[in-house]
């Protein structure tokens, strides 16, 4: 997994500040087919996975 934790891809940052601002943190930042993403823990616990399917640029 500290292999997948890297910077945040450029096209999916925009999420990460609004789950910082509810008070969760962001983690295991990743791109890989099929699309770059990151996860958060909520509150309860439950995992959530934000994915970007956008084409990558260049």
């Amino acid at each position: 997994m500290a292999a997948l934790c890297r910077q945040a891809p450029r096209h999916i940052v925009a999420p990460a500040p609004k789950v910082k601002a509810a008070g969760l943190t962001p983690f295991a930042h990743a791109d890989y087919a099929p699309g770059r993403r990151f996860y958060f823990l909520d509150h309860d616990r439950i995992e959530f996975e934000i994915v970007s399917y956008a084409p990558r640029a260049g």
